[in-house]
C-alpha cells in the first residue's frame, strides 16, 4: 500500500496516475479544498485507490488518517512525502506566520507522518519512505531562504533516517 501526500497536482498526481494501473493499493491525499481536483483528472476511488483529505500542516490529524488506513488495509508499505508549499519573499518581507506555515508543511508535517508510520513499518519488518524535496534543499536563492531552510531540514532528516 502506497500513501502519497500532495497528490492532487504535479508529481503526486502523476504518481497516482501511474500506480493506479499497477498492482498497488494507493491512498492519495490532498488538502480538503483540493480533493475535488481528483475527479477533474479522472481519478476516482476504487477497490485499489482511496482519496483522503489530509492537511499536512495540521499535525494532530495525521494519526487518525494513518489509523484509518491500517484499519482498512492493514499496512503502509510506502510513504511518499510529496506535499509542499513555497512562499517567495526576501527575509525581511517574510512574515512569521508564512515562515512557520512553510516549515510546518515542508518539514514538520513529513516528519510527523514518518513518526506515525515508522512503528507500523518496524512491526511489519518492512517499509519505505520517500521524501520529495527540491534543489532548494541544496542551494538557496535570495527570495527563497525560508523555503530552502525547510527543504534542507527535510534533506538532513532523510539522510539521518537512511
Amino acid at each position: 500500500m502506497v500513501l502519497i501526500t500532495g497528490a492532487s497536482t504535479g508529481v503526486g498526481l502523476e504518481l497516482v496516475k501511474i500506480l493506479r494501473n499497477q498492482p498497488y493499493r494507493v491512498v492519495a491525499t490532498a488538502r480538503p479544498s483540493s480533493c475535488e481536483r481528483f475527479g477533474s483528472q479522472g481519478i476516482v476511488e476504487s477497490e485499489k485507490l482511496k482519496i483522503k483529505p489530509l492537511e499536512l500542516g495540521e499535525l494532530d490529524t495525521h494519526s487518525a488518517v494513518v489509523s484509518e488506513i491500517y484499519q482498512e488495509w492493514g499496512a503502509v508499505d510506502v510513504l511518499v512525502n510529496n506535499a509542499g508549499i513555497s512562499y517567495r519573499a526576501s527575509a525581511e518581507d517574510m512574515s512569521q506566520a508564512e515562515e512557520l506555515d512553510q516549515m510546518t508543511v515542508n518539514y514538520l508535517g513529513p516528519m510527523n507522518l514518518m513518526r506515525t508510520v515508522i512503528p507500523y513499518m518496524r512491526k511489519q519488518r518492512s517499509g519505505r519512505i520517500i521524501n520529495v524535496s527540491s534543489v532548494g534543499g541544496m542551494m538557496a536563492m535570495p527570495t527563497m531562504g525560508s523555503y530552502s531552510a525547510s527543504q534542507w531540514a527535510l534533506e538532513g532528516a532523510s539522510e539521518a533516517l537512511w
